[in-house]
């Protein structure tokens, strides 16, 4: 399974999509103090704390890191081959436990 990493996300390579997912509008994946978006496809919403979003690449696609008003932001971007992919927010561990990283 491939897997790839941009910033606070990590992409892995899944062979299908889980049932009853809700298409999102937009193709933002994760929104923090900076977007990062599918440039073509589609995203489902996830319903869990981890998984933020599922991904459908009916071609190959591209995620890019851009800030609030539309520039590239820190990361590059990170080309994705057709398929399905499962989207995690990384965690890191604190002495209080486990906290979502954001970038």
């Amino acid at each position: 399974m491939l897997k790839a990493r941009q910033g606070d996300l990590s992409i892995k390579k899944v062979d299908s999509l889980p049932r009853g997912l809700k298409e999102k509008k937009d193709n933002i994946i994760v929104s923090s103090s900076n977007n990062h978006e599918l440039e073509s496809g589609k995203v489902y919403e996830a319903d869990n704390e981890l998984i933020v979003a599922y991904l459908e690449l009916p071609k190959k696609s591209k995620i890019v890191h851009k800030d609030k008003e539309g520039n590239e932001a820190e990361h590059n971007p990170i080309e994705l081959a057709k398929g399905f992919y499962e989207v995690k927010r990384q965690r890191e561990y604190l002495p209080d436990g486990y906290s979502i990283v954001e970038d």
